[in-house]
């Protein structure tokens, strides 16, 4: 689930099971192809988000959710994917027109040794595997995909090996080369080629000797990523604690997909019984985050280390979910205790957290006692900053528990800037996905509210809300996705993100989050993930 606060989108950020799979992606987990930097400088590129949204187009809504959390997208979705499994479509079946309009691709290597088209060459090849990966192309079944994922893959690999097999090139371009080779061998290994994991090891092992400190972490997160694996077969963490340490050192370089790995390798390391080893790796990301110049990170980070604190809470929560004896009162108590302990960001958002995933799952005395000590265990804080954000997750909550069973205030124009006559969706259903190309999951529902749409066609109808903050990542969405429905978008600046009307009167405060709305425009039910929305579509349409 992704989480939004106050006038930013934020993931939230728990502790990730390990995964091979998911760490071997390599530069993917950069979220950034290395073909994308030849041609922009980092930091240039506004549609990194876009493509991860549109990558999400053709995978959650397929591979469903888990209650009050996220499936792994079942396609390695190319050079932007961070978390990738390997599972396909469960259908062949058509897809619905606006993520269905391209034909695959059959693009060839070129002859040329010319380093420019080569570089253009890669660009493409990634755009290619972005459009297969999300489907959009004709290519309709998991075989097909991923036979043509790989083909990419392979010609990546080849393109990008003359580059930095090239000694005569430029350091940038060689470093562009070998980047891009790095990662064509990890779209291998994430689907399935056998053949290609000793080669990404050596290649990742040759390259964390590198002087560049980029290609140098680069590296070393894939490395992570075995030396977690040997963890299974032989009783020594220390390799794993070398890697951090050489990471820690990079500080300077480190973004959102290191603290990741490390925060992976941190859990795995405590799911195998190494505490000690844990221990040494939580303080290395603290050394190496605490002076991070995005405090968004930073403040991850120190949740993330932090996440010892949350033991007690997270035993109660998998005793709640395996449907154990666990009473509201002892929820309660810990949480009291936990705030008493240091009522501080991280707790705030461990709560928040959970309360919504209560929320999620109908557990509704435990969302409810948790939002009571969210209550008044913070309301003596001195942090502004603090008191809002606790502000912003009980006004939100209050939001969504008012909002239901009354009509909804639409007064917003369309994303094209022209009048919407919500009347005009009197005496039918609506389904209102709340989204922004700037974060993917909040697309992840598109293509089963499509389906359901298109199965009630004269009694259902579709009705977006845009909150992305930028107009440049909703315009090239808009672009590169060709929705058949209309999205509501605030033109005033200061209504974007959780600002919005509709955002506000709903509560909005995490991704996905869909408004059902009732043929007398009343609001029915809100969800926060796919689950239970055809059934509730299916309620309403029966009145």
């Amino acid at each position: 689930m992704t989480i939004l606060r106050s006038s930013q989108i934020r993931s939230c950020f728990r502790s990730p099971r390990f995964s091979l799979g998911g760490l071997l992606l390599g530069l993917a987990i950069v979220g950034c192809s290395s073909s994308d930097r030849l041609v922009e400088e980092p930091g240039d590129n506004p549609d990194s988000s876009m493509t991860q949204s549109a990558q999400t187009l053709a995978s959650n809504s397929q591979s469903g959710k888990t209650q009050g959390g996220t499936a792994a997208a079942p396609i390695p979705a190319g050079p932007s994917s961070a978390d990738s499994a390997s599972a396909g479509p469960t259908s062949p079946a058509p897809d619905p027109p606006s993520v269905a309009d391209n034909s695959a691709s059959r693009l060839q290597l070129p002859a040329t040794e010319d380093p420019k088209e080569l570089v253009l060459f890669l660009s493409e090849v990634d755009r290619n595997m972005q459009l297969v990966a999300t489907l959009q192309t004709d290519l309709k079944t998991n075989a097909g995909v991923q036979k043509e994922l790989k083909r990419l893959s392979q010609l990546k690999l080849e393109a990008s090996s003359r580059l930095a097999e090239d000694g005569s090139l430029p350091p940038e371009a060689l470093k562009q080369g070998k980047r891009g080779k790095l990662q064509a061998l990890s779209h291998l290994v994430s689907l399935g080629d056998l053949q290609a994991v000793p080669q990404l090891k050596a290649y990742a092992e040759e390259l964390s000797q590198s002087t560049d400190p980029t290609l140098a972490v680069e590296s070393r997160l894939v490395l992570v990523g075995f030396a977690m694996e040997d963890l299974q077969s032989a009783d020594d963490p220390q390799p794993v604690i070398d890697l951090m340490q050489q990471l820690a050192n990079n500080a300077t370089v480190l973004d959102m997909p290191a603290l990741m790995t490390m925060g992976q390798a941190l859990t795995g390391l405590k799911q195998y019984g190494y505490s000690a080893a844990a221990r040494e790796v939580r303080d290395l990301m603290v050394r190496a985050f605490e002076k991070h110049p995005d405090p968004n990170i930073q403040a991850l980070a120190a949740d993330l280390a932090g996440s010892e604190r949350f033991d007690v809470m997270d035993a109660l929560r998998r005793d709640l979910e395996q449907d154990e004896n666990v009473t509201v009162a002892q929820w309660q108590r810990a949480a009291q205790q936990l705030v008493q302990e240091g009522a501080d960001v991280a707790v705030l958002r461990y709560l928040s957290e959970a309360a919504l995933h209560f929320e999620v799952t109908s557990l509704d005395q435990f969302a409810n006692a948790t939002y009571e000590t969210i209550q008044t265990g913070f309301e003596n804080v001195q942090d502004p900053m603090l008191r809002d954000e606790q502000q912003l997750v009980l006004r939100m909550h209050k939001a969504r528990t008012d909002i239901i069973g009354k009509p909804l205030q639409v007064n917003l124009p369309d994303t094209s800037g022209a009048v919407f006559d919500w009347q005009a969706y009197r005496g039918k259903v609506v389904l209102m996905p709340i989204w922004a190309a700037e974060q993917p999951e909040s697309i992840s529902v598109f293509r089963q509210l499509e389906t359901l749409r298109d199965k009630h066609r004269d009694d259902l109808a579709l009705v977006g809300v845009n909150v992305d903050f930028q107009d440049q990542s909703l315009n090239h969405f808009e672009r590169e996705v060709k929705l058949d429905w209309p999205s509501l978008r605030s033109p005033d600046p200061r209504q974007q993100g959780i600002e919005n009307p509709i955002a506000i009167q709903t509560g909005v405060t995490s991704f996905p989050f869909v408004v059902l709305i009732d043929r007398k425009g009343n609001v029915s039910d809100l969800f926060m993930t796919n689950v239970g929305i055809e059934k509730a579509v299916e309620n309403q349409l029966a009145k």
